[in-house]
C-alpha cells in the first residue's frame, strides 16, 4: 500500500514472483508441491487484501510456468508450476489447482480477486 499511497495509486503489475524448491514426482508420478502452494497462497491473500484496501493491481504472474535454466544456478533450482525432467524433457504438472482463483473485472484497470480456492490435500490439476 505504500506505493499506492506515495505514487497516487498507480496501476501495478507483479511479474516474476516465485520460489524454488527441489520437489520431484512421487511414486504416483505427481509432484506434491505443498510449499510452493503455501507461498503463492500467502502472496495472493496479501494481494487480495491490498486490492480491497484500494491498490490498483492489474496482474500477478507466477514465476515460472515450467522448471527452466537459471543463469546463476543452472538447472539446480526449480521455480516452475510444471516439473521438467531435464534428462528426457518429461513434464509433470505440479499440484497447483489449489492456487486457482476467480477474479472479475471491476474496471478496465484491473481485476478483483473474489475468492481463493480452499487448500486441499487432494487438489491436483486434472483431478475430476
Amino acid at each position: 500500500m505504500q506505493i499506492s499511497r506515495e505514487y497516487n495509486r498507480p496501476i501495478i503489475e507483479i511479474s516474476e514472483n516465485g520460489c524454488c524448491y527441489l520437489d520431484s514426482p512421487d511414486e504416483t508420478g505427481r509432484v506434491p508441491d505443498t510449499r510452493r502452494i503455501a507461498f503463492h497462497r500467502q502472496i495472493l491473500a496479501e494481494l487480495a487484501r491490498a486490492i480491497a484496501d484500494g491498490a490498483r493491481v492489474r496482474a500477478y504472474h507466477a514465476w515460472s510456468l515450467v522448471d527452466n535454466f537459471e543463469w546463476a544456478d543452472g538447472y539446480t533450482q526449480r521455480y516452475g508450476l510444471t516439473n521438467v525432467d531435464f534428462r528426457n524433457q518429461k513434464r509433470t504438472v505440479k499440484r497447483f489447482r489449489a492456487l486457482v482463483w476467480a477474479c472479475r473485472c471491476r474496471e478496465p484497470s484491473g481485476c478483483v480477486i473474489t475468492r481463493l480456492a480452499p487448500a486441499s490435500k487432494h487438489s491436483h490439476l486434472g483431478d475430476k
